[in-house]
């Protein structure tokens, strides 16, 4: 529809007529030559809005794969550190860790009683296991009593937990 419109208003903007000239015309006024629609060259640009479309929804471009890759570390992290939460409740426990898993491992770790786990403390940074790449990623975290390892997914544009080992120190 809009290429039928488009050529509405282009086939408008022709003359079936001789062309004009500057002696049957005359000069022209003022407010057609101004540009008054074109803003002056140091007029910042204002921010697009804010998307209102829901998550995982949305038909924009994927950022750069070097910017998805360079979060993936952190969401391992984050996850570990939730993870180690074992003076949490439950509840509490679960609403921790649930932002940085994919659903299906959420509800799978609904089932878990923190006081169960081994660890309490991390005490290092994710080392990677298997880089970014894709669709999916590994990384190992140390924690007070072993290693936790965290593996990642590209779910919907986003890194997310989808696994996760913990293997005590020997």
């Amino acid at each position: 529809m809009t290429a039928v419109i488009a050529a509405h208003a282009l086939t408008g903007c022709t003359s079936t007529g001789p062309a004009p000239t500057s002696a049957t015309t005359g000069p022209a006024p003022a407010s057609v030559v101004a540009d008054t629609t074109t803003p002056p060259a140091d007029t910042p640009i204002p921010a697009a809005p804010a998307s209102a479309e829901p998550p995982g929804t949305d038909d924009h471009a994927e950022p750069p794969a070097a910017a998805r890759a360079a979060a993936a570390p952190a969401v391992a992290a984050g996850f570990a550190a939730a993870w180690v939460r074992r003076d949490l409740p439950a509840r509490q426990w679960l609403a921790a860790v649930t932002p940085w898993c994919e659903p299906g491992f959420a509800r799978l770790l609904a089932t878990t009683d923190p006081r169960n786990l081994p660890s309490s403390k991390v005490v290092g940074t994710p080392q990677v296991i298997q880089a970014p790449a894709a669709r999916s990623a590994e990384y190992t975290v140390s924690t007070d009593t072993g290693t936790l390892t965290v593996v990642l997914l590209d779910w919907r544009g986003q890194w997310r937990v989808s696994g996760n080992d913990y293997r005590p120190r020997s």
